[in-house]
């Protein structure tokens, strides 16, 4: 490469003539401004063009403020970079990657849309909602009964109350006389009424007591939290 440097010729690349470098460079030197000059077992202060690449050396790299954590800020740009490329998926790929999910998992299964039921469930959403039981719906007396008995009152309140009448018509009917004969009666009738209704639900229509149920909770507790972030950014 001395040859580009000290003596071009006719053979020479354009840039390597004398005159066509960049204004000062011949002057100057190429290696007196070259970022990698002291590992560099080529430099020579007095050529005009890199002896490594035969081009004009690269520029120094920008010059940061002092006190400034190079390595901080690249790991923070990396991280926002990250961040932003997990919470703005693509919806089409994110369409993509459920589907293929879906036939890997269910290859060969035929899409059975039945099993979701959903008239049954839409009809259990509207009897729960909207047909009033007393002063209230059964999901309005679900969140009510959260709201000032807890979580658990509206499994253990009726409970409590089935094992009060239960146990008292158990134990009453021992008692001699009216009382013992009128608590018999209850008993019977009550077995009965439980008896019918364990094998109304184990039915196939038995979705006409349980779907409402387990719509009732969900509904109750969506009610709730509902109200709590009403409360909570309204003040109401």
């Amino acid at each position: 490469m001395t040859d580009l440097n000290h003596a071009p010729g006719l053979a020479a690349p354009w840039w390597a003539q004398p005159g066509q470098g960049l204004a000062g460079t011949e002057a100057a030197g190429c290696c007196t401004a070259c970022p990698v000059r002291s590992g560099c077992g080529w430099r020579d202060d007095s050529a005009t063009f890199c002896a490594v690449t035969g081009h004009l050396p690269p520029p120094p790299p920008p010059a940061y403020p002092a006190g400034t954590d190079l390595i901080a800020e690249a790991a923070d740009h990396g991280m926002h970079d990250a961040v932003a490329g997990l919470l703005q998926p693509g919806w089409s790929q994110v369409a993509e990657a459920v589907i293929n999910r879906s036939e890997a998992t269910h290859a060969g299964d035929p899409t059975d849309w039945g099993r979701l039921q959903i008239g049954r469930n839409l009809v259990s959403v509207a009897v729960v909602t909207l047909v009033p039981v007393g002063h209230t719906t059964a999901a309005g007396w679900v969140a009510h009964a959260i709201s000032t008995g807890g979580i658990t009152y509206p499994v253990f309140g009726p409970a409590g109350v089935v094992l009060c009448v239960v146990g008292s018509l158990g134990l009453g009917r021992f008692v001699p006389g009216v009382l013992g004969a009128v608590c018999g009666i209850g008993w019977s009738v009550l077995s009965s009424a439980a008896t019918g209704l364990w094998r109304f639900v184990r039915s196939p229509r038995g979705w006409l007591v349980t779907r409402p149920a387990l719509w009732a909770g969900a509904c109750g507790v969506l009610i709730v939290f509902w109200r709590v972030i009403v409360h909570t950014l309204t003040g109401a």
